[in-house]
């Protein structure tokens, strides 16, 4: 029987936690809707599964991209969802250790990835409450009010988000500095 579960994550790290999580308590992930926070999950055996999520270079659909995901399958690891450049893996944990980025170059590569792709929603999402607001003060004034309520209520939800946004951002630029300082004591 599978089981949707909609949970809302900022960062792609607890997502990843949580999805191991579930896996230790026999809940698999099958599927995710990234739009919609939507997780479906099919009972199985406790600690079946390890879960990764990854960045690719280009979108799922380039050429780049498939035949990296084919290489991975050929490894054993199977794919459980993607959406644009993010991709939900998954691998039985008895058929090894589930690492992605192995080396300090592929390590920082992926926190920078991470880290601009926070950089970036926290801008778009400013720019949407500048817009916003700018919107609510011309709607007020033209007695629109019922506009001012929404362009209020919309700028609040995206503040929130920005908010969630900064410790992603913050705890991959640590990540990035930490793998540059252990990258030049390796030299």
């Amino acid at each position: 029987m599978k089981t949707n579960i909609w949970k809302y994550f900022v960062d792609s790290d607890k997502t990843e936690d949580w999805l191991n999580e579930m896996a230790q308590e026999g809940m698999n992930c099958v599927g995710a809707s990234c739009m919609m926070h939507r997780y479906t999950f099919e009972q199985g055996e406790p600690n079946e599964y390890a879960y990764r999520i990854i960045y690719l270079d280009s979108s799922v659909n380039h050429m780049e991209s498939i035949r990296y995901l084919n290489f991975l399958k050929e490894s054993g690891i199977e794919l459980v969802s993607q959406m644009f450049k993010v991709v939900i893996l998954r691998k039985k944990i008895a058929d090894g250790e589930f690492e992605i980025y192995t080396d300090k170059a592929s390590q920082l590569k992926h926190c920078k990835t991470l880290m601009w792709s926070s950089v970036s929603g926290i801008i778009i999402c400013t720019l949407i409450v500048a817009f916003n607001v700018y919107s609510a003060i011309l709607n007020a004034s033209h007695n629109n009010y019922h506009l001012t309520v929404l362009g209020i209520l919309t700028t609040f939800m995206l503040v929130i988000v920005i908010i969630l946004q900064i410790p992603q951002w913050r705890r991959n630029s640590l990540k990035i500095k930490r793998i540059k300082q252990e990258q030049k004591l390796h030299e």
